[in-house]
């Protein structure tokens, strides 16, 4: 990982998750801290965390429907508050903490790897077949994305 910043990001959402009672004032603070440590925002970054957050949560809400996982204590819908942005986080750690180029614009190809991952999810009702279905996605863009970048966003 690049620098301590990127370190420190990680730390103090895992401290958050882990110390914080409540969901909302967990999904607060995990917010407000986000805002500031990712800080200055370029717009590719605000439509990144935002599009991640929202098919993440589209993909949890029928995986939880579909009885793949279920969370302990939900509180919108079948998921908890910070679970909400949180993927929204993940995303865009990793694309600070290894990218080493800005991401261009997704085209036609991209739209459609996201959108067969994201179908994934939805098809089947065992966790094992979801995994096989995912991993095929991921495989079958890394015949397509495979630049040393993209080998370092799939290991992180």
């Amino acid at each position: 990982m690049k620098d301590w910043r990127t370190w420190a990001r990680l730390l103090a959402t895992f401290a958050i998750l882990f110390a914080v009672p409540g969901a909302w004032g967990k999904t607060a603070l995990l917010l407000v801290l986000w805002v500031a440590a990712f800080a200055p925002w370029r717009r590719s970054d605000v439509a990144l965390f935002l599009g991640a957050s929202a098919l993440f949560t589209v993909m949890n809400t029928v995986a939880v429907h579909r009885g793949i996982f279920a969370f302990a204590a939900p509180d919108l819908g079948v998921l908890p508050a910070w679970e909400i942005p949180l993927w929204g986080f993940w995303t865009l750690h990793a694309h600070r903490a290894v990218g080493r180029a800005p991401a261009p614009r997704p085209g036609p190809v991209e739209w459609l790897l996201t959108f067969l991952f994201a179908l994934s999810f939805s098809l089947f009702r065992s966790s094992t077949a979801v995994l096989a279905a995912s991993a095929t996605v991921l495989i079958a863009a890394l015949f397509r994305f495979h630049t040393p970048d993209d080998w370092r966003h799939v290991i992180y």
